[in-house]
């Protein structure tokens, strides 16, 4: 059984842990369509542009 203190030691780590994440990747992201080309779409009309890479 957890005690009061080792369960809020737990979340202040869960939540540094997910805080930390989230800054480190940040710049990894990319907008895939930033401009909104592929916006209306569909999936048949996109396979025919993937075929070609």
């Amino acid at each position: 059984m957890m005690t009061k203190s080792q369960c809020w030691i737990l979340i202040i780590w869960l939540s540094f842990t997910v805080l930390a994440f989230a800054y480190f990747i940040d710049d990894k992201l990319k907008d895939f369509d930033a401009e909104h080309k592929l916006e209306n779409m569909t999936a048949q009309s996109l396979a025919p542009h993937l075929f070609t890479f």
